[in-house]
């Protein structure tokens, strides 16, 4: 696949931030029962996902940096797998 320079897919930055908004902008789709830690957790899932893979890109600080805020976000719901991720990363493991 070849990507844009500057485009979202290219750039991990801009991609959680896109994906983000539109959990912001859709989260009023859900059914009310679901508008809070279902959907805190969606967004912690979200977050865990792109700290993953900008840590295995090499930028730790950013990839321990999100999933803090996905365990800030979500710590019940997806609490377990910010701190297994954290751990690892300070560990220096692969992910």
């Amino acid at each position: 696949m070849v990507r844009t320079p500057n485009s979202v897919s290219g750039n991990l930055v801009n991609m959680r931030r896109a994906t983000l908004a539109s959990f912001h902008k859709n989260r009023h789709l859900l059914p009310p029962a679901k508008r809070g830690g279902y959907w805190r957790a969606a967004c912690a899932s979200a977050l865990t996902d792109y700290a993953k893979t900008t840590y295995r890109a090499g930028n730790r600080g950013l990839a321990l940096r999100w999933t803090l805020e996905a365990l800030l976000r979500a710590p019940l719901g997806r609490g377990r797998l910010a701190l297994s991720l954290l751990l690892a990363m300070f560990l220096g493991q692969s992910l």
